[in-house]
């Protein structure tokens, strides 16, 4: 785990990284590194807050593959990898890549040592022609070509 040291602003060492001393303690010379001073406790003061995992960061990560995105990337011809770890960290592609399966909407195309792939079916291709063309219309996009696609696909 990751803690950033807080110096209080009233400190001596204010406005100095660790390592790096103020200019006032000269250098033995020019080629050697300063001496790294040994702070007290007390000048370190590390809070939950400071971690570099925190909870809010480790809750936006669990967003980042939408049903769209899945639907997407299953859609091309390369199909959506998926590795062996995402079972074991339980991440957001993986989740919504298995509620996809059980609604029938990708399926397993393939698989190697390097993970899983998948493809969409054609109820696959129509969620993913209507995630789009409802994200067209709410920002004012032509939804001809997509709407053209998706009669193609329903006919």
């Amino acid at each position: 785990m990751l803690l950033r040291a807080v110096v209080p602003k009233g400190s001596a060492l204010a406005g100095f990284a660790p390592g790096h001393l103020p200019p006032s303690i000269p250098r033995t010379s020019p080629t050697e590194p300063s001496p790294v001073p040994v702070w007290p406790i007390s000048v370190l003061e590390c809070s939950v807050e400071e971690v570099h995992c925190s909870r809010s960061m480790k809750i936006m990560a669990r967003t980042k593959y939408t049903v769209e995105k899945v639907l997407y990337f299953a859609n091309q011809k390369s199909a959506l990898h998926v590795g062996p770890n995402e079972e074991k960290i339980d991440s957001d592609l993986y989740r919504t890549v298995q509620a996809l399966v059980e609604k029938g909407d990708i399926h397993l195309c393939g698989t190697d040592d390097s993970g899983e792939y998948f493809k969409t079916t054609k109820s696959g291709e129509i969620h993913l022609l209507k995630l789009q063309i409802a994200w067209r219309k709410s920002h004012q996009k032509d939804v001809a070509d997509h709407q053209a696609a998706l009669t193609l696909l329903t006919a």
